[in-house]
């Protein structure tokens, strides 16, 4: 066992077993093993990941969030920025509010589409419409309308 009180100067790599190594003109470290991290990790560039199938995972028992300084988060082609998801370019698509979301572009459904448990229906391979199951309706077809009351 070694115990130093002051500062370790190595000018030449440094070397742990293969397991640990710190190349001393750049700086650049590799680590064989696990990294555990117990405070906060600061990277000012990127963070890369190797792995075909790489992750990550959180296993707090409370959420995650992922937060941007500078107002955005992209993931692939998606931007999020506040309540808002969409693209770069084009960030506000979908807005999000309490107990509503509202579509500042076209919405191409190409399944039925059944508001409110069958109170208002567009079935998708003839554009029949039927509002309050059987009350008013409009057949896809020939555009034949019935309406109850």
């Amino acid at each position: 066992n070694t115990a130093i009180s002051g500062t370790l100067a190595v000018t030449d790599d440094f070397n742990v077993n293969s397991k640990f190594t710190v190349t001393a003109a750049s700086g650049d470290t590799a680590v064989a093993g696990t990294l555990g991290v117990t405070g906060i990790s600061t990277f000012a560039a990127e963070v890369k990941l190797a792995n075909d199938n790489a992750l990550v995972t959180h296993t707090g028992s409370t959420g995650m969030k992922v937060t941007s300084t500078s107002g955005y988060v992209d993931v692939e082609s998606v931007r999020f920025t506040g309540l808002s998801i969409g693209k770069d370019g084009d960030p506000n698509t979908i807005l999000l509010a309490n107990q509503q979301v509202t579509i500042t572009g076209a919405l191409d459904v190409t399944s039925d589409v059944d508001i409110g448990s069958a109170k208002f229906v567009v079935t998708a391979s003839d554009g029949s419409l039927a509002i309050a199951t059987d009350k008013f309706t409009v057949a896809g077809g020939s555009g034949n309308t019935a309406v109850a009351g």
